[in-house]
């Protein structure tokens, strides 16, 4: 997948977003108000959930998991992370993000995801692991008609071609058999 990816067909758009700081938090629940502290934004604890201050993110992807993104580095070292319990590890260069917006953004992703990606029960602001196609994905409904698409580097090319055919046609592809 080419750095600044973007395409535009019809109403709908797909691009590369900007190289961000990713971080996989693991945490037990007794100290999620200390890491949520270290982070400067309280941390989502509810399926789907996210969490949002300024312009760093915690997007929850398991009881006891969190994707953290933010623009820079976080000033807490391991050890911090270490003395309250928690690990706190960086994936910036294993993920990479796109973009797909417009209308009917939500039909083109459904296309080759399980999950039911319809604004009432896909709200604006909720986020899921999932697949798509056969590729392990995080999902973040930013907008209405937006989602931001997380994927580990190594199949970046494989989901990037297929929702880039999703967006030329302007419609979703079925799932195959």
């Amino acid at each position: 997948m080419a750095d600044g990816f973007a395409m535009t067909s019809g109403p709908l758009s797909l691009e590369t977003l900007q190289p961000m700081t990713r971080h996989i938090l693991r945490c037990r629940e007794r100290r999620v108000a200390e890491a949520s502290d270290l982070l400067g934004l309280d941390l989502p604890r509810s399926a789907y959930g996210t969490a949002s201050h300024a312009d760093r993110h915690a997007l929850w992807l398991g009881p006891d998991e969190w994707l953290i993104l933010a623009p820079e580095p976080f000033a807490a070292t391991a050890d911090v992370w270490a003395a309250i319990g928690a690990s706190f590890v960086e994936v910036s260069d294993r993920q990479v993000a796109l973009q797909l917006s417009g209308a009917g953004a939500d039909t083109c992703l459904a296309g080759g995801c399980p999950l039911d990606l319809a604004l009432p029960a896909f709200p604006i602001g909720a986020c899921a692991r999932t697949v798509f196609h056969k590729a392990e994905i995080i999902v973040w409904r930013t907008g209405s008609s937006r989602f931001q698409v997380e994927i580990g580097r190594s199949f970046a090319p494989y989901v990037t071609r297929l929702l880039s055919q999703q967006v030329q046609r302007g419609r979703s592809l079925a799932v195959p058999t």
